[in-house]
């Protein structure tokens, strides 16, 4: 497939509400929608990064040089086969995931539409129906925690992750459990305890928890082990997995058996179908984690959701638990309280509202091979 031209914006979007977890608060999102043009096809793709370093090294100013300078310039070299070979071609660049992750999975949705098939069953997914979880941040009290996670079971989500930090933590997740003693419940850590707190976060064994993600830092992989080896409850990585060779040495050293599968963290849709592949034969429990995102982005956490592996809820909400108004003509919503349902129209299966877009992009670009410097 020949790549005509590549458009790429950059959105404003306010949330509906303050996002907080350990490490950062958000109030509105920042992103890249990309566009790829091949005759009469268009495939899009949604940046995973902010304007913060805080969840990873990688910002919306980093995306958008590696973009500029290299990753698009790649991305004319040659005419592509499948998706797999931008990788091929862009792994000389290193590491960088979400930024090759935006234009590897654009072109995903862009093959699967000249192909006429969904993008959910192109990449080998076996269910239509999706299960919901949600994430609640972290909360300035307990009542609004308790609030947040009564609506959720309302609402009908299957599985409610909850963000905790040092004081806000056992005490608080402790009351929630009593108060409801039936549903799933998870909390995410962000990396905000260390080895130090092995014995405090132990306690968390009789809160019976689907699992804790990510208690100790990124890259402490041998903390995380020792954890793993004294408590009971599931241990669940997130940050410290970037590739599946980060995964073979998490699985080598015993420190997590629960995967959250993000494809931005991971550089792609073609990444992410290794490590479902990988946890499916080596009985990691897997589900798919989200960014806040907006309707492309969560349109191909959904396709990703419906791979044989994922095996739990994953963060996928419908579109209005975050926006007050997204990006696309018909926003994600549950088709009955917790599920969403895959489209049986090509690629994403999604329609973009392009008059909504106008209005809140804060820039546009357009590259053609003859515009891009190549060597």
């Amino acid at each position: 497939m020949k790549v005509d031209c590549v458009e790429l914006l950059r959105l404003s979007l306010p949330f509906r509400e303050t996002f907080s977890s350990s490490v950062s608060t958000q109030s509105t999102k920042e992103f890249y929608l990309l566009k790829i043009y091949s005759g009469e096809y268009v495939g899009y793709g949604e940046s995973g990064t902010t304007n913060d370093a805080f969840y990873v090294e990688e910002t919306n100013c980093s995306l958008r040089y590696q973009l500029d300078n290299f990753l698009l310039p790649m991305l004319f070299e040659r005419e592509l086969e499948t998706p797999s070979d931008f990788v091929s071609i862009a792994s000389k660049v290193r590491r960088n995931y979400m930024a090759k992750a935006v234009v590897e999975s654009a072109l995903w949705d862009l093959f699967s539409k000249a192909e006429r098939v969904p993008l959910w069953r192109k990449i080998g997914g076996v269910r239509k129906r999706i299960d919901a979880g949600i994430s609640i941040g972290v909360q300035a009290t307990w009542e609004d925690l308790f609030d947040k996670v009564a609506q959720a079971q309302i609402e009908g989500y299957r599985r409610v992750k909850m963000k905790i930090e040092p004081g806000k933590d056992y005490e608080w997740i402790r009351r929630i459990r009593q108060s409801f003693p039936e549903m799933p419940l998870m909390v995410d850590a962000n990396g905000a305890y260390s080895p130090s707190d092995i014995d405090e976060l132990c306690r968390f064994d009789e809160l019976d928890l689907m699992m804790i993600e990510q208690p100790f830092g990124v890259y402490d992989l041998l903390g995380h082990a020792a954890l793993a080896r004294k408590m009971k409850t599931p241990l669940c990585l997130d940050e410290s997995i970037c590739s599946l060779e980060d995964l073979e040495v998490v699985m080598t050293l015993k420190a997590a058996s629960v995967v959250n599968l993000k494809v931005a963290r991971v550089g792609g849709v073609s990444e992410a179908i290794s490590i479902e592949k990988f946890c499916r034969e080596n009985g990691l429990s897997l589900w798919c984690g989200g960014l806040y995102e907006a309707g492309v982005g969560r349109a191909l956490n959904l396709a990703v959701a419906s791979l044989p592996g994922v095996d739990l809820p994953g963060d996928t909400s419908p579109s209005k638990r975050y926006f007050v108004r997204d990006i696309l003509k018909d926003d994600i919503d549950f088709v009955e309280p917790g599920v969403l349902v895959l489209s049986e129209s090509s690629g994403l299966g999604i329609d973009l509202d392009d008059l909504f877009i106008e209005q809140i992009a804060l820039e546009r670009s357009i590259y053609t091979k003859t515009s891009m410097a190549l060597d």
